[in-house]
Order: C-alpha cells, then structure tokens, then sequence
C-alpha cells in the first residue's frame, strides 16, 4: 500500500534514512494560527494519492498561500527535494520565486 501510495516515486530504500530520523517532538500549544497573520507558501503534489490536488489547492487558496506545485507523490520533499529547497529559501527571503511552470498551481 505504502509503494503504490505515499512513495509512489521513491525506492524502497529511500525509507530507511527517512524512518532513522524521525523523533518524537515537544510542541507547545497554540494560541493563534501563523497561517491567519503570516506569509504562507504551499507544495502541492500532482501525483499525491493521499490528498488529491483539489483538496491541497483549496487548502492553499484557504490560507492565503503562494503556490507551487511538482510532478510528485505525498512524499515531494524526499522525491524532489531541490524544488522543495526552493520554495523553502523563497519563504524565508534567501531566494527569489523562480518563474516555472510549476508555480501555475494543480
């Protein structure tokens, strides 16, 4: 299920170091949601069987947030980690948005 679902476009050895990582973590609660007040960028994910791209693009359109989608499965960070690279460094200011067919959205 997991191969023909989340990591569609990954080897089954991606989930090794991927798994080697993952650590519990401590949040704090909430008060209010960033999402409401700051900047916000979303990857959407054309070939997710998890959330359709409908689904990610009204979640997008909800929250306001600058929009890129990539040919990828669930798991895009681990399949088309350059491009997610991307969007991060434009979220925090270090790159600016690069035009691409990508940011057209689902």
């Amino acid at each position: 299920m997991i191969r023909k679902t989340m990591l569609a476009a990954l080897m089954a050895t991606a989930l090794i170091p991927a798994a080697a990582g993952s650590r519990p973590v401590q949040v704090d609660p909430v008060a209010r949601a960033a999402w409401r007040h700051k900047p916000s960028w979303y990857v959407l994910n054309r070939e997710d069987r998890m959330l359709t791209p409908q689904l990610q693009s009204a979640t997008a359109q909800r929250i306001g947030a600058r929009l890129h989608s990539v040919p990828a499965s669930h798991v895009s960070m681990l399949s088309h980690p350059g491009e997610v690279a991307d969007v991060i460094l434009e979220a925090a200011g270090v790159k600016s948005a690069a035009p691409s067919p990508a940011k057209t959205g689902g």
